[in-house]
């Protein structure tokens, strides 16, 4: 049995029989808040979804090799995974706007090509469309995006599935 403190530490108990239930066996502190965990059924780990994004698998306390006659402050072994994620290729405005004016442009000397004063027009257009749109980036506060992993859960051949916030949603 484990249970989350809000001081962000995890005390693990064990149930033996029904008179000694709930036996204290230590607790751990982790690094972040944790915003939910699931135990592995076949190895009896703890995978901790973490609020900084991180996934944390705690490795199951074994009580015959635990000293807690002076604290229940113990070590365990564990595994900390930052996801990777695949980069995601996005077509920036300024190509679409490139595509959509080559398609409107009308004229030049018939093979395609735009004529030199369009070209000038082009590039004089595009440039005050850029410096506009640097002054309102400028002005507009930049927005945090909060990433982190909400849950967790083990799937067969003890793979873990998750889901998250921001770059994890």
């Amino acid at each position: 049995l484990a249970s989350l403190a809000q001081d962000d530490t995890i005390f693990f108990f064990e149930i033996r029989t029904l008179e000694e239930h709930g036996v204290p066996l230590g607790f751990v502190r982790v690094p972040a808040p944790v915003n939910h965990f699931v135990w592995s059924e076949e190895t009896g780990n703890l995978m901790l979804s973490m609020q900084d994004g991180t996934i944390v698998e705690l490795m199951k306390p074994q009580p015959d090799h635990l000293d807690n006659s002076e604290t229940y402050a113990i070590d365990l072994d564990y595994r900390a995974i930052v996801p990777e994620l695949p980069e995601i290729v996005e077509e920036s405005e300024d190509d679409e706007e490139e595509e959509a004016d080559a398609e409107d442009e009308d004229g030049g000397d018939g093979n395609g090509e735009a004529s030199p004063t369009q070209e000038k027009k082009g590039k004089k257009k595009k440039d005050a469309e850029d410096a506009k749109k640097a002054a309102e980036e400028d002005d507009e506060p930049k927005k945090a995006v909060v990433s982190m992993i909400t849950h967790t859960l083990y799937t067969r051949n003890n793979r873990a599935l998750f889901v998250g916030t921001g770059i994890y949603s």
